[in-house]
């Protein structure tokens, strides 16, 4: 038995003509496909500046709200001062073929030799010592490594563990989670994502307080 076509041209009369048409005319097809082609290409493109422009106004908007002043090298960056602490914003991208947008804060200290990570447990690598700081709420979802873990456990007091914990919220859907350390003179937090004029601003914010938290601890820990 003949199986029945899945595409007639009695009821489809327009496009078998085009067809045939294109059938006849092969070079015009091609200019056809590539039309579509480029301007597929060009809303891409598009949309990518778009989403581009807000992101920018947005990260203008969290540093400017915060006080500060910002402008671009490449990516935006933005200077603020945190309970009296200067501070350096940033954004970048991981990746190669599929990147992804981070952001990240630096504040300068004044003591290079002390080492300090704070990672979500949930991070990939888990290896090391790491120092028991006594509470169950903040150990339970984060290691804390240190080259120095008396001077650690002065600077890791109950209101920076807070902050850390509401700031650690940032990342919880995505399996590298932020990471807050002190290295070479510096406090360093990054995140994955970018402001977004909500949550994300709302736990930077706190992410920030905790850094400036820690840089005064170690100013008066040393």
């Amino acid at each position: 038995m003949a199986r029945e076509a899945l595409f007639s041209c009695s009821d489809h009369p327009t496009a078998c003509a085009a067809a045939e048409w294109l059938g006849r005319h092969p070079a015009y097809a091609l200019l056809a496909a590539g039309a579509l082609i480029a301007s597929l290409f060009l809303a891409g493109l598009l949309l990518s500046v778009r989403g581009d422009r807000r992101a920018r106004a947005r990260f203008d908007a969290f540093v400017h709200a915060s006080g500060g002043t910002s402008g671009r090298e490449g990516e935006p960056v933005g200077e603020l001062v945190v309970s009296g602490r200067p501070a350096r914003v940033s954004t970048f991208r991981t990746g190669t073929k599929t990147t992804f947008p981070w952001t990240r804060y630096a504040i300068e200290i004044a003591d290079p030799s002390f080492e300090m990570e704070i990672r979500d447990r949930r991070a990939l690598a888990t290896a090391g010592s790491f120092v028991d700081l006594g509470d169950p709420a903040f150990d339970e979802n984060f290691l804390v490594s240190t080259n120095d873990e008396p001077r650690a456990l002065r600077i890791m007091t109950a209101s920076v563990r807070r902050l850390v914990c509401e700031a650690g919220e940032i990342a919880r859907v995505v399996r590298s989670p932020f990471s807050l350390r002190v290295h070479q003179g510096r406090v360093i937090f990054e995140a994955p994502g970018k402001f977004d004029g909500g949550d994300f601003d709302r736990r930077f914010r706190l992410a920030l307080q905790a850094g400036a938290a820690i840089a005064d601890g170690l100013g008066r820990s040393g």
